[in-house]
């Protein structure tokens, strides 16, 4: 529901999205040893410096 929520809010090329999947490597690992907190929290930090890098992300 996000997604269709965000399509229709956007004002600057309407009916216009796109997005980014991506593949966290060792993501299992990480939830399996340390918890699906920290799970959350890498992939938060991952999508933190992704937009860092490309500020239109």
């Amino acid at each position: 529901m996000i997604f269709l929520e965000e399509n229709k809010s956007n004002a600057v090329f309407p009916g216009m999205i796109s997005y980014i999947m991506m593949d966290a490597n060792n993501l299992k690992k990480i939830n399996d040893s340390l918890g699906h907190n920290k799970g959350d929290e890498f992939v938060i930090i991952l999508k933190n410096k992704t937009a860092e890098a490309d500020p239109l992300c």
